[in-house]
């Protein structure tokens, strides 16, 4: 019969992997929506350069800020 500590961590796991599912399609509908507003505009203008680097620039360190929270959690 399995523990009730085994229980919990599948539980973890399973939370885990599902939060995962949930970033992933949100993220994916908002690249196409990026997309689909990134076809309209002059992609060789100044402006859209510094948003795209803006964005990029935001998400790096996101991912900076998250894998602090991770690592320090340990």
């Amino acid at each position: 019969m399995p523990s009730l500590d085994g229980f919990k961590t599948w539980f973890d796991y399973d939370i885990l992997i599902t939060a995962f599912a949930v970033v992933l399609v949100v993220a994916f509908v908002g690249l196409e929506r990026f997309v689909g507003v990134a076809g309209r505009l002059p992609l060789e203008h100044p402006t859209f350069a510094l948003a795209v680097t803006g964005v990029g620039f935001g998400v790096v360190l996101v991912l900076l800020w998250v894998a602090s929270r991770l690592n320090t959690q340990q």
